[in-house]
């Protein structure tokens, strides 16, 4: 997107904030183009996109970013701008480790470098579940026959995950993942750990 990008923001429950002066301010900074760089760098390295923009919303809202529903709608404009310039959600409640402001963020990536976990089935190798975070609750996972369900790798990108597991629905993944926070798939050859 151009640098005179106008970003579309869906207000949802936080229009009482984003009406006022604190959310006029939190679109102006975040709506910056060198905002949306910094967000889109600190995401292609697999990092909470406010780390990058922590420092510059303390000084534009000052004690306002210590309410929880000021930062709340802070994540809500980061993933409709990320969202508008193509980047997908690729894990939620990441910790941050920049000024304190927040604890916890998202981190998305853009589409072709999604990351994605891929389990295994200890007792069915072939039996396969991909998910957005490497600490996915297992228990959530179906019973296994086995010891259970074990972390096999890391896949980058959708054309990682459709060469390597032979999946050729990556939309429906990924909006599993999203909505179950993970995806079981079948693949069709044996698979041993690397």
């Amino acid at each position: 997107m151009s640098n005179e990008t106008e970003y579309l923001v869906i207000p949802g429950k936080f229009s009482d904030i984003l009406r006022t002066e604190v959310g006029k301010k939190i679109k102006e900074v975040l709506t910056r183009p060198e905002s949306v760089i910094a967000m889109k760098t600190a995401s292609r390295l697999h990092k909470p996109a406010v780390l990058a923009v922590e420092q510059e919303l303390a000084e534009a809202l000052g004690d306002q970013l210590t309410n929880d529903r000021v930062k709340q709608t802070v994540g809500l404009v980061i993933r409709q701008i990320l969202e508008q310039e193509g980047y997908v959600l690729d894990g939620q409640n990441k910790p941050v480790q920049g000024i304190g402001l927040f604890s916890k963020a998202s981190r998305y990536a853009p589409p072709a470098e999604t990351v994605y976990y891929v389990f295994s089935d200890s007792s069915d190798r072939k039996s396969i579940a991909i998910a957005f975070d490497r600490d996915l609750d297992l228990s959530l996972l179906p019973k296994s026959k086995g010891r259970g369900w074990v972390f096999w790798k890391v896949l980058t990108g959708d054309l990682a995950v459709s060469i390597v597991l032979g999946a050729q629905n990556i939309k429906e993944i990924r909006q599993e993942i999203e909505s179950k926070h993970f995806s079981l798939l079948t693949v069709s050859r044996m698979i041993k750990a690397s």
